[in-house]
């Protein structure tokens, strides 16, 4: 099952997966939003190919994985090391939930480093 609204509760055995993606809108941008899908648990792990990572941080990180997303498409991401890592990893493809499940170290450091720029323009404005 497929649904742009978060399914709740989901059945016993399966998870819901916030796959990211882009639209078109208006004609010319992309906005990026969430398509949920419903799995098995089993399924979802072969999909990955791996254990399924913490799922409730990654639904409570939903609006910075979009905004990460964004950010890559335009290349307005800080000059840090776990930005510069995603960037070369990313390549010319886009962010997927599968990418941020296998790398979610990498997603969080590139958090981490966004809000580290955040915080610096802050400052340098308060001056």
């Amino acid at each position: 099952m497929t649904s742009a609204a978060r399914p709740a509760p989901v059945p016993t055995g399966t998870v819901r997966i916030p796959h990211l993606a882009g639209v078109p809108d208006p004609p010319g941008q992309v906005t990026d939003c969430v398509i949920w899908e419903i799995m098995t648990t089993g399924d979802a792990v072969a999909w990955l190919g791996q254990p399924l990572p913490d799922q409730a941080w990654f639904e409570g990180s939903l609006l910075e994985l979009l905004a990460l997303r964004k950010r890559l498409r335009e290349h307005a991401l800080p000059d840090e090391p776990h930005c510069a890592r995603l960037t070369a990893l990313i390549g010319r493809c886009y962010l997927s939930i599968r990418f941020a499940y296998q790398n979610p170290a990498l997603i969080a450091g590139a958090f981490a480093a966004i809000e580290g720029e955040r915080n610096s323009k802050h400052v340098l404005d308060d001056r």
